[in-house]
């Protein structure tokens, strides 16, 4: 089996992939509302459009996996004449209460993913215990599954595609969960735990940051249990138009869940400036351009068991 990314930059490039090599099983990960690399398209919904071409290529006999919880990623199962599964938390990406209300009228009408994740949990204690736990869930049956040394549940989302997967290839549910717990081994540098100086742990998510994955790692370094907090943002890059308000909201989400925030970059002063306004005490922000800058006031701010 072959895995390939389809990585769509600008438009056009998922026609040129298809033309290199046409998948048998096409898999959405997610779109978001404003995704990575949406400066070279007109808005999200042209990102989703040219996603939804490696769907149209899909044959009866393939398969479209799709993030059932991204409301776009749903919107393309009108584009495949394959066979559709989806996966998720039956949770929208964003939590608003609106949100929150279709996903609850869905689950009464019966909607809800193939591949389920539920009881999800970020783990913060001794070595033994630091990981998300969670259970997957396909017809009736319910598999306990923990990732070491990593949080966030996009590894949960990572995990749920990888399950997919093999019940599409006949695999047995709990040889899955099993596989996973023992071989899971994240990208580098998303959401990775590392043990950092003064006995420190630092989440590393510092791969190729877009609005979703920040957000998703300012909502776990909230949600984690631990006496002091500190975020380092940088810019997020490629977002057009989209960038101030995009780098606004994480300013504000990160006002709501750290103790003290550093930010590098011209767009990191936004996130700066949103979290200011939104409450966090300016004594507890710092600016800087470089990311060099940061190195030895940080030494000087970190303190023994601190997150980052």
């Amino acid at each position: 089996i072959l895995i390939l990314e389809y990585g769509a930059d600008r438009p056009g490039d998922i026609k040129y992939l298809l033309e290199i090599a046409k998948p048998k099983i096409a898999v959405i990960s997610a779109i978001g509302g404003t995704p990575v690399h949406i400066e070279f398209y007109e808005s999200s919904q042209a990102v989703a459009k040219e996603k939804s071409k490696l769907l149209e290529n899909l044959f009866t006999s393939n398969f479209a996996i799709l993030n059932f919880d991204d409301e776009m990623a749903m919107g393309m199962k009108e584009k495949t004449r394959a066979k559709i599964m989806t996966f998720g938390f039956n949770l929208p990406a964003d939590l608003s209460a609106e949100n929150l209300l279709k996903a609850e009228a869905s689950a009464k009408e019966g909607e809800v993913p193939d591949v389920k994740i539920t009881n999800f949990e970020n783990k913060y204690g001794d070595n033994e215990t630091i990981g998300v736990s969670f259970k997957i869930e396909y017809v009736g049956s319910f598999v306990p599954v923990f990732l070491k040394n990593v949080f966030g549940k996009s590894h949960a989302y990572a995990a749920a595609i990888g399950a997919t997967v093999g019940i599409i290839y006949n695999m047995n549910i709990v040889e899955i969960a099993e596989s996973l717990s023992i071989n899971y081994k994240p990208a580098k540098r998303r959401m990775n735990l590392i043990l950092g100086a003064k006995n420190t742990h630092i989440i590393d998510d510092s791969y190729n940051a877009s609005p979703l994955s920040m957000k998703q790692a300012l909502e776990t370094l909230r949600d984690l249990k631990t006496e002091n907090k500190i975020a380092i943002l940088g810019d997020m890059l490629e977002l057009g138009e989209y960038s101030q308000g995009a780098h606004e909201e994480i300013g504000r989400l990160a006002a709501e869940g750290v103790d003290f925030l550093i930010t590098v970059g011209q767009n990191g002063k936004i996130i700066a400036s949103a979290a200011e306004r939104t409450g966090l005490s300016k004594e507890k922000i710092l600016i800087f351009d470089k990311a060099e800058e940061v190195i030895e006031p940080v030494k000087k701010i970190i303190k023994n068991k601190d997150l980052i």
